[in-house]
């Protein structure tokens, strides 16, 4: 086995700082999410996916409605300048 209660308390210990990592390891890691997270951009988007993206019905029709401005855009460009 193990041996004595002091022997497995040693272990214990042992594994118990090599589990526990440095906070400084992490720092720059930690401070490039926030600079994400506070970008105002970031926040925008986020806000209106949730808001106006909630089922997959609404992203299908947005796409739909972006698809007809562009075919539109393009149909009037021709009719002003014809071949």
């Amino acid at each position: 086995m193990l041996g004595s209660d002091e022997d497995v308390a040693k272990l214990f210990n042992k594994m118990n700082t090599d589990l526990v990592p440095s906070p400084t390891i992490y720092y720059q890691v930690k401070t490039q999410i926030q600079n994400h997270c506070q970008n105002k951009w970031i926040k925008y988007a986020a806000q209106a996916y949730h808001t106006h993206f909630t089922s997959p019905w609404t992203f299908l029709a947005f796409l739909g409605a972006i698809a007809a401005l562009v075919l539109s855009a393009l149909q009037t460009y021709y009719t002003i300048h014809p071949k």
